[in-house]
Protein backbone atom coordinates (compact mmCIF):
# COMPACT_ATOMS: atom_id res chain seq x y z
CA UNK A 1 0.00 0.00 0.00
CA UNK A 2 1.38 3.44 -0.83
CA UNK A 3 0.70 7.14 -0.53
CA UNK A 4 -0.45 7.09 -4.14
CA UNK A 5 -3.09 4.55 -3.22
CA UNK A 6 -4.21 6.84 -0.41
CA UNK A 7 -4.55 9.77 -2.84
CA UNK A 8 -6.59 7.65 -5.25
CA UNK A 9 -8.87 6.45 -2.47
CA UNK A 10 -9.54 10.06 -1.50
CA UNK A 11 -12.24 10.30 -4.18
CA UNK A 12 -14.03 7.08 -3.23
CA UNK A 13 -17.47 7.15 -1.62
CA UNK A 14 -17.51 7.27 2.16
CA UNK A 15 -17.00 3.97 4.00
CA UNK A 16 -16.87 3.24 7.73
CA UNK A 17 -13.37 3.31 9.15
CA UNK A 18 -13.90 0.43 11.60
CA UNK A 19 -14.07 -3.23 10.73
CA UNK A 20 -17.72 -4.32 11.11
CA UNK A 21 -16.59 -7.40 13.04
CA UNK A 22 -15.20 -5.32 15.94
CA UNK A 23 -17.59 -4.87 18.86
CA UNK A 24 -16.28 -2.77 21.78
CA UNK A 25 -16.87 -4.02 25.29
CA UNK A 26 -18.65 -0.76 26.21
CA UNK A 27 -20.98 -0.86 23.20
CA UNK A 28 -23.88 -0.38 25.62
CA UNK A 29 -22.85 3.31 25.59
CA UNK A 30 -23.69 3.41 21.88
CA UNK A 31 -27.18 1.93 21.99
CA UNK A 32 -30.56 3.22 23.11
CA UNK A 33 -31.37 6.85 23.73
CA UNK A 34 -28.32 8.98 24.48
CA UNK A 35 -28.10 10.39 28.00
CA UNK A 36 -25.47 11.99 30.18
CA UNK A 37 -24.16 10.84 33.54
CA UNK A 38 -26.76 11.00 36.30
CA UNK A 39 -26.59 14.06 38.52
CA UNK A 40 -24.64 16.28 36.13
CA UNK A 41 -26.16 19.51 34.83
CA UNK A 42 -25.69 20.55 31.21
CA UNK A 43 -25.18 24.02 29.79
CA UNK A 44 -25.72 24.46 26.06
CA UNK A 45 -23.50 26.72 23.97
CA UNK A 46 -25.84 27.34 21.02
CA UNK A 47 -23.42 29.37 18.89
CA UNK A 48 -19.93 27.96 19.27
CA UNK A 49 -17.73 28.23 16.18
CA UNK A 50 -18.36 24.53 15.41
CA UNK A 51 -22.11 24.61 16.03
CA UNK A 52 -24.23 23.98 19.13
CA UNK A 53 -22.45 22.12 21.92
CA UNK A 54 -23.62 20.79 25.26
CA UNK A 55 -21.13 21.13 28.14
CA UNK A 56 -21.08 19.91 31.72
CA UNK A 57 -21.80 22.84 34.04
CA UNK A 58 -18.90 21.90 36.31
CA UNK A 59 -16.41 21.65 33.42
CA UNK A 60 -14.04 24.54 34.04
CA UNK A 61 -11.67 23.63 31.22
CA UNK A 62 -12.95 23.09 27.70
CA UNK A 63 -16.57 23.63 28.72
CA UNK A 64 -15.93 26.96 30.41
CA UNK A 65 -13.90 28.24 27.46
CA UNK A 66 -16.69 27.29 25.07
CA UNK A 67 -19.25 29.08 27.21
CA UNK A 68 -17.13 32.23 27.43
CA UNK A 69 -15.27 32.40 24.10
CA UNK A 70 -17.41 30.13 21.88
CA UNK A 71 -14.20 28.45 20.73
CA UNK A 72 -11.41 26.18 21.99
CA UNK A 73 -7.67 25.77 21.26
CA UNK A 74 -7.59 28.17 18.29
CA UNK A 75 -4.10 27.14 17.17
CA UNK A 76 -5.16 23.51 16.74
CA UNK A 77 -8.41 24.60 15.16
CA UNK A 78 -6.62 26.75 12.59
CA UNK A 79 -4.31 23.90 11.57
CA UNK A 80 -7.24 21.50 11.18
CA UNK A 81 -9.31 23.95 9.17
CA UNK A 82 -6.36 24.59 6.88
CA UNK A 83 -5.59 20.87 6.49
CA UNK A 84 -8.95 19.14 6.18
CA UNK A 85 -10.86 18.88 2.90
CA UNK A 86 -14.11 17.31 1.76
CA UNK A 87 -13.75 13.55 1.43
CA UNK A 88 -10.95 13.12 3.97
CA UNK A 89 -11.02 10.48 6.70
CA UNK A 90 -10.04 11.64 10.20
CA UNK A 91 -9.31 9.84 13.47
CA UNK A 92 -9.68 11.82 16.67
CA UNK A 93 -8.15 10.05 19.66
CA UNK A 94 -9.32 11.61 22.90
CA UNK A 95 -12.41 13.25 21.43
CA UNK A 96 -13.59 14.60 24.79
CA UNK A 97 -17.07 16.15 24.41
CA UNK A 98 -16.73 16.50 20.65
CA UNK A 99 -15.48 20.00 19.85
CA UNK A 100 -12.87 18.87 17.31
CA UNK A 101 -15.19 16.05 16.24
CA UNK A 102 -17.67 18.70 15.15
CA UNK A 103 -14.96 20.78 13.47
CA UNK A 104 -13.68 17.77 11.52
CA UNK A 105 -17.17 16.48 10.61
CA UNK A 106 -18.10 19.82 9.07
CA UNK A 107 -14.73 20.15 7.30
CA UNK A 108 -14.72 16.73 5.61
CA UNK A 109 -18.39 16.89 4.66
CA UNK A 110 -20.74 14.10 3.71
CA UNK A 111 -18.11 12.37 1.56
CA UNK A 112 -15.62 12.17 4.43
CA UNK A 113 -15.62 10.30 7.71
CA UNK A 114 -14.56 10.95 11.32
CA UNK A 115 -13.78 8.29 13.93
CA UNK A 116 -14.07 9.82 17.42
CA UNK A 117 -12.37 7.72 20.10
CA UNK A 118 -13.14 8.51 23.75
CA UNK A 119 -12.52 6.05 26.58
CA UNK A 120 -14.07 7.79 29.59
CA UNK A 121 -17.74 6.68 29.92
CA UNK A 122 -18.98 9.98 31.35
CA UNK A 123 -17.26 12.03 28.67
CA UNK A 124 -18.29 9.59 25.94
CA UNK A 125 -21.95 10.07 26.89
CA UNK A 126 -21.71 13.81 26.25
CA UNK A 127 -19.70 13.25 23.08
CA UNK A 128 -22.49 11.05 21.76
CA UNK A 129 -25.09 13.64 22.79
CA UNK A 130 -23.26 16.37 20.85
CA UNK A 131 -22.80 14.23 17.75
CA UNK A 132 -26.47 13.29 17.68
CA UNK A 133 -27.63 16.85 18.43
CA UNK A 134 -25.69 18.05 15.37
CA UNK A 135 -26.96 15.18 13.19
CA UNK A 136 -23.46 14.13 12.12
CA UNK A 137 -24.04 10.98 10.08
CA UNK A 138 -20.39 10.98 8.99
CA UNK A 139 -19.08 10.30 12.53
CA UNK A 140 -18.33 6.91 14.10
CA UNK A 141 -17.96 6.73 17.88
CA UNK A 142 -15.66 4.31 19.67
CA UNK A 143 -15.66 3.97 23.51
CA UNK A 144 -12.17 2.49 24.00
CA UNK A 145 -8.67 3.63 24.92
CA UNK A 146 -6.35 3.70 21.92
CA UNK A 147 -3.13 2.05 23.03
CA UNK A 148 -0.02 0.16 21.94
CA UNK A 149 -1.47 -3.03 23.45
CA UNK A 150 -4.91 -4.63 23.47
CA UNK A 151 -6.37 -5.58 26.84
CA UNK A 152 -7.62 -3.98 30.04
CA UNK A 153 -5.99 -0.85 31.44
CA UNK A 154 -6.57 1.41 34.42
CA UNK A 155 -7.33 5.02 33.69
CA UNK A 156 -6.96 7.81 36.20
CA UNK A 157 -7.68 11.52 36.09
CA UNK A 158 -5.58 14.52 36.91
CA UNK A 159 -6.74 14.91 40.53
CA UNK A 160 -7.12 18.67 40.02
CA UNK A 161 -9.60 18.34 37.16
CA UNK A 162 -12.14 15.51 37.13
CA UNK A 163 -14.12 16.83 34.20
CA UNK A 164 -11.92 18.08 31.42
CA UNK A 165 -8.43 16.65 31.64
CA UNK A 166 -7.80 13.63 29.38
CA UNK A 167 -7.18 10.23 30.87
CA UNK A 168 -3.73 8.90 31.49
CA UNK A 169 -2.51 5.62 32.87
CA UNK A 170 -0.31 5.59 35.90
CA UNK A 171 0.58 3.77 39.06
CA UNK A 172 -0.88 6.29 41.53
CA UNK A 173 -4.55 5.73 40.75
CA UNK A 174 -6.80 8.19 42.60
CA UNK A 175 -9.99 7.91 40.56
CA UNK A 176 -9.39 4.67 38.73
CA UNK A 177 -11.60 3.34 35.93
CA UNK A 178 -11.00 0.03 34.11
CA UNK A 179 -11.10 0.53 30.34
CA UNK A 180 -10.79 -1.60 27.23
CA UNK A 181 -7.58 -0.81 25.34
CA UNK A 182 -7.21 -1.56 21.64
CA UNK A 183 -4.58 -1.15 18.99
CA UNK A 184 -6.38 0.85 16.35
CA UNK A 185 -4.43 -1.01 13.66
CA UNK A 186 -6.36 -4.12 14.74
CA UNK A 187 -9.85 -2.62 14.37
CA UNK A 188 -9.53 -0.25 11.38
CA UNK A 189 -10.47 -1.39 7.89
CA UNK A 190 -7.02 -1.61 6.22
CA UNK A 191 -8.49 -0.71 2.83
CA UNK A 192 -9.93 2.65 3.94
CA UNK A 193 -7.40 5.51 3.83
CA UNK A 194 -6.68 7.73 6.81
CA UNK A 195 -5.67 11.31 6.01
CA UNK A 196 -5.45 13.09 9.37
CA UNK A 197 -5.11 12.02 13.02
CA UNK A 198 -5.42 14.17 16.12
CA UNK A 199 -4.37 12.84 19.54
CA UNK A 200 -5.16 14.45 22.90
CA UNK A 201 -4.92 11.88 25.69
CA UNK A 202 -2.51 13.44 28.14
CA UNK A 203 0.65 11.42 28.61
CA UNK A 204 -0.30 8.36 26.57
CA UNK A 205 -0.61 9.87 23.09
CA UNK A 206 2.55 8.15 21.91
CA UNK A 207 1.12 4.76 22.96
CA UNK A 208 -1.94 5.43 20.80
CA UNK A 209 0.29 6.39 17.87
CA UNK A 210 2.39 3.26 18.34
CA UNK A 211 -0.83 1.27 17.97
CA UNK A 212 -1.33 3.00 14.60
CA UNK A 213 2.09 2.11 13.19
CA UNK A 214 0.75 0.09 10.25
CA UNK A 215 -1.84 2.73 9.38
CA UNK A 216 0.85 5.41 9.44
CA UNK A 217 3.09 3.36 7.17
CA UNK A 218 0.28 2.60 4.73
CA UNK A 219 -1.52 5.92 4.50
CA UNK A 220 1.00 8.55 5.77
CA UNK A 221 -1.55 10.74 7.58
CA UNK A 222 -0.67 14.08 9.10
CA UNK A 223 -0.77 13.77 12.91
CA UNK A 224 -1.41 16.43 15.54
CA UNK A 225 -0.45 15.18 19.01
CA UNK A 226 -0.12 16.74 22.45
CA UNK A 227 3.36 16.59 24.02
CA UNK A 228 3.28 16.88 27.82
CA UNK A 229 6.58 15.78 29.42
CA UNK A 230 5.18 15.64 32.96
CA UNK A 231 2.25 13.40 32.04
CA UNK A 232 4.44 11.21 29.86
CA UNK A 233 6.47 10.64 33.02
CA UNK A 234 3.29 9.79 34.94
CA UNK A 235 2.53 7.25 32.24
CA UNK A 236 5.93 5.70 32.95
CA UNK A 237 7.80 6.72 29.80
CA UNK A 238 10.59 9.14 28.93
CA UNK A 239 9.73 12.22 26.81
CA UNK A 240 13.00 11.89 24.90
CA UNK A 241 12.16 8.27 24.08
CA UNK A 242 8.76 9.42 22.82
CA UNK A 243 10.38 11.78 20.32
CA UNK A 244 12.75 8.99 19.28
CA UNK A 245 9.75 6.68 18.75
CA UNK A 246 8.14 9.16 16.37
CA UNK A 247 11.33 9.28 14.29
CA UNK A 248 11.54 5.47 14.29
CA UNK A 249 8.06 5.49 12.75
CA UNK A 250 9.46 7.60 9.92
CA UNK A 251 7.88 10.85 11.09
CA UNK A 252 9.26 14.36 10.91
CA UNK A 253 8.53 16.28 14.10
CA UNK A 254 7.42 19.89 14.11
CA UNK A 255 5.94 22.31 16.63
CA UNK A 256 2.50 23.80 16.04
CA UNK A 257 3.11 27.43 15.12
CA UNK A 258 0.85 28.69 17.89
CA UNK A 259 2.90 26.76 20.46
CA UNK A 260 6.22 27.91 18.99
CA UNK A 261 5.10 31.45 19.79
CA UNK A 262 4.22 30.34 23.32
CA UNK A 263 7.72 28.88 23.74
CA UNK A 264 9.18 32.19 22.65
CA UNK A 265 6.88 34.42 24.69
CA UNK A 266 6.73 32.36 27.87
CA UNK A 267 10.21 30.82 28.05
CA UNK A 268 12.30 33.28 25.96
CA UNK A 269 13.25 30.48 23.57
CA UNK A 270 14.91 31.60 20.34
CA UNK A 271 12.63 30.19 17.62
CA UNK A 272 14.32 31.75 14.57
CA UNK A 273 15.77 28.42 13.49
CA UNK A 274 12.43 26.70 14.05
CA UNK A 275 10.74 29.23 11.77
CA UNK A 276 13.39 28.80 9.07
CA UNK A 277 12.87 25.01 9.20
CA UNK A 278 9.09 25.28 8.93
CA UNK A 279 8.76 24.62 12.70
CA UNK A 280 10.40 21.18 12.31
CA UNK A 281 13.25 20.19 14.62
CA UNK A 282 15.91 17.49 14.73
CA UNK A 283 17.01 15.29 17.61
CA UNK A 284 19.65 17.91 18.48
CA UNK A 285 16.85 20.15 19.75
CA UNK A 286 14.96 17.46 21.70
CA UNK A 287 16.42 18.33 25.09
CA UNK A 288 15.72 22.06 24.80
CA UNK A 289 12.20 21.54 23.42
CA UNK A 290 11.41 19.09 26.21
CA UNK A 291 12.72 21.24 29.05
CA UNK A 292 11.08 24.43 27.81
CA UNK A 293 7.82 22.58 27.30
CA UNK A 294 7.96 21.51 30.94
CA UNK A 295 7.90 25.20 31.84
CA UNK A 296 4.61 25.84 30.04
CA UNK A 297 2.99 22.42 30.57
CA UNK A 298 2.43 21.16 27.04
CA UNK A 299 2.74 21.88 23.34
CA UNK A 300 1.27 20.28 20.25
CA UNK A 301 3.49 18.47 17.78
CA UNK A 302 2.78 18.12 14.07
CA UNK A 303 4.05 14.79 12.71
CA UNK A 304 4.47 14.15 9.00
CA UNK A 305 5.81 11.11 7.15
CA UNK A 306 9.17 11.76 5.54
Amino acid sequence: MSAARGDAAFVESRRPLLLPSFLPAARYLMTGESSVAHGYRLVCVPESDVGPMQTYADDYGLGRWLRVARTWAPGKGRLMRNSLRHGMNVIEIGANIGYFTALAARAVGSSGHVLAVEADPKTFSLLRTNVEMNHFDNVELLPVAAHRYAGLITSTRDPGNDVDDPAYVGSEARQATPLQAVRLDDVLDPDVPIHFVTVDVGGMGHAAIEGLARTIQNWRPRILVEFNPQKIGWFGDDPHAVLALYRELGLEIGVLGWDALRLRNETDMDIDELILDGFAFSSDADAEITERTRQIGLINLVLKSK
